[in-house]
């Protein structure tokens, strides 16, 4: 197998693990993507969101009202307190396998 196999194999298996977590935020086309990180909880970035409530509309098609629980400005995030239902949180890695999401490098 080539390096570039080898990539495009990890690459579609990140894609079918993550893509049900993946949301879209804002209305119509949306305004930017985010993640379910927890039951009820969605990760996005902060120059995403124009208020107090955000639309999340999920891998399903299906639409629901976030409220923004928190912003960080200066790191650009901001939680969103949403249903969820079924959509499956990001998984996050240990450090056995090496820097993972919010380890500092």
């Amino acid at each position: 197998m080539s390096v570039i196999e080898d990539l495009q194999g990890a690459a579609g298996r990140v894609v079918e693990r993550a893509a049900a977590g993946v949301v879209r935020v804002g209305r119509g086309p949306g305004r930017g993507a985010g993640v379910v990180v927890a039951d009820g909880v969605v990760v996005t970035n902060a120059h995403n969101v124009r208020g107090r409530e955000i639309t999340v509309t999920f891998a399903s098609g299906r639409q629901a009202i976030g409220n923004v629980q928190g912003i960080d400005a200066d790191g650009d995030l901001a939680v969103v307190a949403v249903d969820t239902a079924d959509a499956p949180a990001l998984e996050w890695a240990d450090d056995e396998h090496g820097p993972a999401v919010g380890t500092p490098v």
